[in-house]
């Protein structure tokens, strides 16, 4: 079994602001709702042996958030393909994990994001900031991940 955790980055200030997109930084609100996720989470999640993020400074402080508030060790690796990723490009980056790790938690935005829950999972869930999809895959490795994939479990973490 193969588990994927998708966790959509909180609230980020409105891109009027006058900072460019990948700059944008979580609001208040944003921060409190990773926090509240990764406190959800934490009571009955094992930890990711990965967690990646898209270089958005928004994606960059959820990931970092959420692993300090779920108590993951693991640090946090920025990966520039997550930042204007399609489903494919995720499937493409969870088809290139090394086997020996067993879960993963990705940090990224929508569309994409949704997207590809929806071509792995055969149905749309609906991701709104600060949400956490976990699957459970039935999966000995990640190359073994496409659409679709037979899931074992999925559950849908909110703040």
């Amino acid at each position: 079994m193969k588990r994927i955790g998708i966790l959509r980055h909180g609230k980020a200030e409105h891109q009027g602001t006058g900072s460019q997109d990948r700059e944008r930084r979580l609001v208040e609100k944003g921060r409190e709702a990773v926090r509240a996720v990764a406190a959800n989470s934490a009571c009955n999640e094992s930890h990711p042996d990965m967690v990646v993020t898209s270089p958005a400074v928004r994606a960059v402080e959820s990931a970092e958030i959420f692993s300090r508030e779920a108590g993951i060790s693991t640090p946090v690796e920025i990966r520039e393909e997550l930042y204007a990723a399609g489903p494919r490009d995720i499937l493409s980056l969870v088809n290139g994990l090394p086997d020996e790790a067993g879960s993963i938690l990705i940090v990224g935005h929508n569309p994409s994001l949704e997207e590809f829950c929806e071509e792995i999972t055969g149905e749309y869930t609906g991701l709104k900031t600060a949400n956490l999809l976990i699957l459970d895959i039935d999966a000995d490795s990640w190359t073994e991940i496409y659409p679709p994939s037979l899931i074992i479990q999925q559950r849908l973490i909110k703040p």
